[in-house]
């Protein structure tokens, strides 16, 4: 079931592109997160986890958003 996500969200990219940019960028955040939290955090419940992966998902959208402005 891990790898489906990440292929799946690859061929919507590949067929929406750029239309649908931002909320890739907050996917792969939520997908990092999602790998990534129950390693940091220790969490045991699968609703903490996707709790901070969501947190993670929209951190990074605002942070890639803040930083294009700024370049």
């Amino acid at each position: 079931m891990n790898h489906i996500l990440p292929i799946l969200a690859g061929i919507i990219l590949l067929l929406f592109g750029r239309t649908l940019f931002w909320l890739f960028v907050g996917l792969a955040g939520f997908l990092f997160g999602l790998e990534i939290a129950p390693q940091l955090f220790h969490l045991e419940s699968s609703a903490m986890t996707f709790l901070v992966a969501l947190l993670v998902g929209i951190v990074s959208a605002i942070l890639a958003i803040f930083l294009q402005r700024l370049a």
